[in-house]
């Protein structure tokens, strides 16, 4: 839902479900676990997630600035996350990310760009029997320029 409040806007979304990504969850994806007799197929089994992101827009009356940032949540259901790592491989059980950015137009038809974002994802892997987490992270930055005509 988007609001609009003079110069304020607000946007925001939830979500929970499996399979999902499609809504662009990076989480959500399906995996594959072992049928348990020998030699009969892969059992296909989607991962349940929920989660959701906010963001806030600020342009002040009459500048050329407009900043906003958000942030975002997934959590992927934890038993079945123990159970692909038991059984195969790693598995991501939730992302955080949050963001900032600053726009400026300094000339007519021109916008300016910079944004910083923060991502950081958790894993869950086998270590001698015993499942374990680590945590990766990605720190960005970006630069972009918009010329209309």
């Amino acid at each position: 839902m988007t609001i609009g409040a003079g110069q304020i806007a607000t946007a925001g979304q939830g979500f929970v479900g499996s399979n999902l990504g499609m809504m662009f969850s990076n989480a959500g994806t399906r995996t594959t676990v072992q049928a348990t007799l020998p030699g009969s197929p892969l059992k296909v089994e989607n991962i349940d997630v929920m989660g959701g992101w906010g963001e806030i827009t600020f342009k002040p009356s009459g500048s050329k600035f407009l900043v906003n940032g958000g942030a975002g949540l997934e959590i992927l259901d934890d038993e079945q996350t123990d159970s692909v790592v038991t059984a195969s491989a790693a598995q991501m059980s939730q992302n955080l990310t949050v963001f900032g950015n600053l726009q400026v137009d300094p000339l007519p038809k021109v916008t300016m760009a910079f944004e910083v974002g923060y991502i950081k994802s958790t894993y869950k892997y086998l270590v001698v029997g015993k499942i374990e987490e680590s945590d990766g992270t990605n720190l960005n930055a970006a630069f972009s320029a918009r010329f209309s005509f």
